[in-house]
């Protein structure tokens, strides 16, 4: 049976969780993920306060090393590297880019370096929490900067703050693939040039069957979704609703319109272009 203890405890990181989720980072980052990082630590604070000096029982204490003290380290560390990431961040879009794959390398060699305790970490295993849950030796230094922020080193186990690290390290990494995703637009661009669709989109969508159904690219190896994706990313519009365009193609008079209007347009352009160069 739980102590009251882990009751309070569990109730501080639900009511953490709660205050943390309805932090958007999609827009002021730097200020948003700054006062995210104090919060985290306020409530790490009183995390710290609520811990007994000792637990009623070894299930107790396996709990809170192994799942409540974690995840209030976890968001320590991932609003701390969104914070540092960002507020260091480089104007161009090209090297931002650079930077989140930079950084995605990181997480990457730490998970590598920590193999074992990360697949013990991702299964859910249970067969060693008594050795790495319930001693309490000050964790080796380590050569990153969130042994800064965690100075008070005697509250966790080794094993504990690695997986304060995975849970962080799996935040940051989803949050660098939306970057990513929301810099795919002006990453495949040079520096200075952007491309945005400003014509209708079902006529995006009708060049964009058009051209699977050509096999002009990949020698026809190209699926409808994964064109429109790219075009996504190029065109910086969102296509997600291409299968159900081709049934709104199917109902007009002229499901070919655009491809039509390009025809005209293309042979237009090229008068235009011979008369002015007879011109010269």
């Amino acid at each position: 049976m739980k102590d009251n203890t882990i009751y309070q405890l569990l109730d501080l990181r639900g009511e953490l969780e709660s205050k943390l989720s309805a932090v958007e980072l999609s827009d002021k980052v730097i200020q948003r993920s700054n006062v995210a990082f104090h919060t985290a630590q306020e409530y790490l604070v009183r995390l710290k306060g609520l811990q007994p000096a000792s637990f009623a029982n070894e299930a107790d204490e396996i709990e809170y090393y192994k799942t409540i003290s974690p995840l209030f380290h976890a968001y320590l560390i991932f609003f701390h590297r969104v914070f540092q990431l960002e507020a260091s961040a480089f104007p161009s879009e090209r090297l931002r880019t650079k930077q989140y794959r930079k950084e995605q390398k990181v997480i990457r060699l730490y998970v590598e370096q920590n193999l074992q305790a990360y697949r013990y970490f991702i299964t859910g295993d249970e067969s060693f929490d008594r050795e790495f849950f319930l001693s309490n030796p000050t964790p080796p230094p380590t050569n990153i900067e969130e042994t800064e922020l965690l100075s008070d080193l005697q509250h966790i186990t080794p094993m504990t703050l690695k997986f304060a690290r995975f849970i962080a390290y799996e935040k940051l990494n989803e949050y660098l693939d939306s970057r990513l995703h929301r810099a795919g637009s002006s990453s495949v661009l040079p520096d200075g040039i952007t491309a945005e669709w400003t014509d209708k989109k079902i006529y995006l969508h009708q060049l964009t069957y058009a051209l699977v159904y050509s096999k002009s690219i990949n020698h026809g190896n190209i699926t409808v979704k994964a064109l429109s994706r790219i075009f996504e990313i190029i065109f910086n519009t969102d296509l997600s609703n291409v299968h159900r365009s081709r049934q709104e193609m199917y109902s007009q008079k002229d499901d070919a319109a655009y491809l039509n209007l390009l025809i005209s347009r293309y042979h237009a352009g090229m008068r235009e272009a011979d008369e002015r160069h007879n011109k010269r």
